[in-house]
Parts: C-alpha cells; sequence; structure tokens
C-alpha cells in the first residue's frame, strides 16, 4: 500500500515539475511578446510624431 502511495506522489512530483517548467517557458514566452509589443507601439508613436510634424 505505501508503495503505491509512494509511486503516486512521485508521478504528482513529475507532473508539478513538468507544468511549472511549462509555465516557466511560457512566462518568457509572454515576457518577449510584451517586450515586442512594446517596441512596435513605440515605433507606432514615433511615426505618429513624424507625421505631425
Amino acid at each position: 500500500m505505501e508503495k503505491i502511495i509512494h509511486k503516486e506522489s512521485e508521478a504528482d512530483f513529475i507532473q508539478y515539475a513538468f507544468v511549472t517548467l511549462l509555465s516557466l517557458l511560457t512566462f518568457k514566452k509572454i515576457r518577449k511578446l510584451e517586450s515586442y509589443r512594446l517596441e512596435l507601439k513605440k515605433k507606432r508613436e514615433q511615426k505618429d510624431e513624424h507625421y505631425r510634424v
């Protein structure tokens, strides 16, 4: 009985580690997208200023 519980907790740990890793990777991608979006926004604002002058 104890061995089954140990196996389950091991599987839970692996799943937890995998989900954590996945969320970290996704978070990095989101940060990249966010900085890319901000970069585009800055460029757009610069263009707007250029057309105003």
